[in-house]
């Protein structure tokens, strides 16, 4: 069984298990020292020859003659299959009959066996049909019968440890496995054997333990993704929550590969450092419909203003409006703010800065949490009891940002901005007041280069303004003071201005106020000023 294993094995790259069995006629496991293939063909025990030294300088010449210059020159018998054929241009300086001999065979995919003492030179393609594996091939074959171990567990460890080339085939009910792979791992799977193919009180498995602090990662996170890449039934994985540490046992070959999984999945996370203001725009009555962008952009004459993703956000119908979202220059920021003021009173609201790690939300909120009271009646057979509760809406301007840090220098924000604002009261049947809430809210992704603005503009809002008049004392008076008092109410349109600059960071570095934080004084435009 084992010879049929080996066989079957040195068959697989060709896929002619039956035409190597019927031109071997001898079992691998027992070779006829009669025939040798392969480089131990070559053997300079039998034919001293090949140690001779010669020069060559051959251009075109028939590879036939070659070998007979080679005969000659080696003292050796070489005889040449039909199909050998093919023409030689080399120059060899000093060198032995032997590496010339092989470099000739090689180069014209030629391969040679030794029967007694005649070397016979037959193409490589027959060859693999009768050997199972090309002329040139390093790889030896190792049959392994256990007499312990589990064959199909052995199978599993081996296939860990093999090179790319190698191969392995395990029969169970025997307890055999033939390998075929290059001879420094065929040494070790030799090895590992022995180490494992021991009755069970005498059995050690050549495993490593190692102890692998975590620095940024949750070994919780990671668990799952390490314990896939151990070996099967070997490998073990603890994790200590206390300190964060991993404690990793496999083979002393897996090692490596598990420490580069984890030193991977446990690099510092970068972070974008977000720096925000808020400003909010009191319109002029000619710029009723909003900010006129396109204006912005060519009047201010740079480049890298632009105005993009128009996105319509309102909730009526009858007063459109539209997101806008552009980009603009670090150096641009002042000027921008300052062409804002030509279409009402502008002032900064607020200028919150944030930092959020890769991929992760960051919510920014300027505004208020409006309370608000809800009554629950609770009823026993003894009293009726009613319980009141307060309850919070956030209500102004809130901004969700969640950036993607790509790798060639730029950050893509998924931004959301919302605007919320307090419209009325529902008088529910209690008796509470839940406050009515009018919001305008957008979605967009944009993808901007590290360190530049982005602009975000569009976001309307209607403010009433109460203004009493009355003829003093008079306009006190009870029923007759309407006559002398007067009320009038004024919309004021609104429009909030974002400007968002994202910095990749590390966490090491300190940002102190920039543009975006930096004071601006304008000068009082004349009334109705037109851009």
């Amino acid at each position: 069984m084992g010879a049929w294993l080996t066989g079957l094995l040195l068959a697989l790259p060709a896929g002619r298990a039956a035409q190597a069995a019927e031109a071997a006629k001898t079992p691998v496991s027992q070779p006829n020292p009669a025939v040798t293939a392969g480089s131990r063909a070559l053997d300079e025990s039998v034919f001293p020859g090949l140690a001779t030294r010669i020069s060559l300088d051959l251009r075109g010449m028939d590879v036939v003659e070659v070998l007979k210059f080679l005969t000659t020159k080696g003292e050796l018998n070489i005889v040449t299959s039909p199909e050998v054929q093919g023409r030689v241009s080399l120059v060899l300086t000093d060198v032995t009959v032997r590496d010339a001999l092989d470099i000739v065979l090689v180069s014209n995919g030629l391969a040679v066996e030794r029967r007694g003492k005649i070397l016979y030179v037959l193409s490589g393609q027959l060859y693999e049909q009768l050997y199972g594996l090309r002329y040139s091939d390093p790889r030896q074959s190792l049959t392994l019968h256990l007499q312990y171990a589990n064959a199909g567990q052995v199978g599993t460890l081996l296939g860990n440890i093999k090179s790319p080339v190698g191969r392995i085939v395990v029969d169970e009910p025997t307890a055999t496995i033939a390998v075929l792979d290059v001879p420094a791992v065929l040494a070790q799977i030799q090895s590992l054997i022995d180490s494992v193919d021991l009755p069970t009180i005498e059995r050690r498995l050549p495993t490593q333990t190692k102890t692998i602090p975590l620095q940024f990662a949750k070994g919780e996170d990671i668990q799952s993704q390490i314990e896939s890449a151990l070996t099967k039934d070997v490998g073990t994985l603890r994790l200590d929550k206390r300190s964060n540490t991993l404690i990793v046992t496999d083979m002393p070959a897996r090692m490596p590969e598990i420490e580069a999984l984890i030193s991977a999945f446990d690099a510092r996370s970068r972070q974008v450092f977000i720096e925000s203001t808020i400003l909010q725009v009191t319109l002029l009555d000619e710029f009723d419909t909003g900010i006129e962008w396109n204006w912005v952009s060519k009047s201010l004459h740079f480049p890298d203003v632009s105005v993009t993703n128009l996105r319509s956000i309102s909730s009526k119908a009858s007063s459109p409006a539209s997101l806008v979202v552009g980009t603009i220059s670090e150096n641009d920021i002042t000027a921008t703010i300052k062409a804002l003021h030509h279409f009402g009173d502008t002032k900064v609201l607020s200028s919150p800065h944030i930092a959020v790690m890769n991929n992760e939300d960051a919510k920014i909120l300027v505004g208020r949490r409006q309370p608000y009271a809800t009554s629950t009646s609770l009823t026993s057979t003894a009293s009726a009891e009613v319980a009141e509760a307060i309850s919070f809406i956030e209500v102004g301007v809130k901004l969700y940002v969640t950036p993607v840090i790509n790798n060639t220098g730029f950050v893509t924000l998924k931004i959301r901005p919302e605007v919320s604002s307090v419209v009325g009261d529902y008088s529910t049947s209690k008796g509470n007041k839940i406050p009515i809430v009018e919001t305008a809210e957008a979605e967009t992704r944009v993808v901007v280069k590290d360190g530049a603005t982005i602009v975000i503009g569009g976001l309307m809002k209607d403010t009433i303004e109460l203004d009493k008049q009355k003829v003093p004392l008079l306009g006190d008076l009870p029923l007759v003071g309407v006559l002398f008092r007067n009320r009038s109410d004024r919309v004021k349109k609104e429009e909030l201005v974002i400007l968002l600059t994202p910095h990749v960071v590390s966490g090491e570095e300190f940002f102190g106020p920039s543009a975006t934080t930096a004071k601006v004084e304008w000068p009082v435009p004349a009334p109705g000023r037109t851009p």
